[in-house]
């Protein structure tokens, strides 16, 4: 598919790459800056390094908000249908000793932190990954109108 700018759009897509410029320009100078040094010659490496730092934000992130309450909601609904099953033995475990009831729900807690901060570790770089393509496919359309 063939993609056709209009003089304004190629205007705005001008000044876009000029603000990424700028941009890339800063990152590189706080990075390579050397007191009394007046000129900071960049080189594709460092291009290359200070990509990374660039991302484009999408606004919608009603998506991966919703399937996350779907998943929390079935897991919720799972340990309910087992809480019904073992009900006696968790009545018997909750009236028990307290020091095991203790370590019961201190293994419950930790494991469901790590689980739940996992979930979000992977959702980060998910969103991350995504950002990092859509700006290689923005800044490849750039190199190829140039």
């Amino acid at each position: 598919m063939k993609v056709i700018y209009t003089k304004s759009a190629q205007n705005e897509l001008e000044r876009f790459h000029s603000v990424k410029e700028k941009q890339l320009e800063d990152i590189i100078r706080r990075e390579k800056y050397v007191l009394g040094d007046e000129v900071i010659e960049i080189t594709a490496a460092d291009i290359k390094k200070a990509e990374r730092k660039f991302y484009v934000a999408e606004s919608n992130f009603k998506k991966p908000l919703t399937s996350m309450l779907l998943k929390a909601y079935s897991v919720l609904g799972l340990l309910m249908i087992i809480g019904g099953f073992f009900y006696n033995e968790l009545k018997i475990l909750f009236e028990g000793d307290p020091i095991q009831q203790m370590l019961v729900l201190s293994g419950l807690a930790l494991s469901l932190a790590s689980l739940i901060a996992n979930y979000f570790l992977k959702l980060k770089r998910q969103r991350m990954e995504m950002h990092e393509n859509k700006y290689e496919d923005i800044v490849s359309k750039l190199r190829d109108d140039t």
